[in-house]
């Protein structure tokens, strides 16, 4: 998952057209909000995302990645509430996906 913060000025979708710039290098060609979390008192907004081309990580950004199917992800840690994040997403029958 790919994370940041919002700057002033910015709004969440710009935030997070950014934010994927800066860290995979690549843009967003589609954009669809998801869920808000609240999370050790702050508010996380999420959003799935189609990107334009093949995302070419950030070293800065990123000791590791790569792609995972859920059940792969049920096997794995993670930071924060990132896990319940993304089991919610598969929940929906990942009928956000467009």
């Amino acid at each position: 998952m790919v994370g940041g913060k919002i700057e002033d000025g910015e709004s969440p979708i710009k935030a997070i057209r950014r934010e994927i710039k800066e860290e995979l290098g690549v843009k967003i060609k589609n954009i669809k909000e998801f869920k808000d979390y609240n999370y050790n008192k702050r508010n996380y907004k999420v959003f799935i995302i189609r990107l334009t081309g093949k995302p070419k990580p950030n070293p800065q950004d990123f000791s590791d990645w790569g792609w995972f199917t859920e059940k792969e992800i049920k096997k794995l840690k993670f930071s924060l509430n990132c896990k319940k994040r993304l089991k919610d997403y598969f929940l929906t029958g990942s009928g956000l996906v467009f």
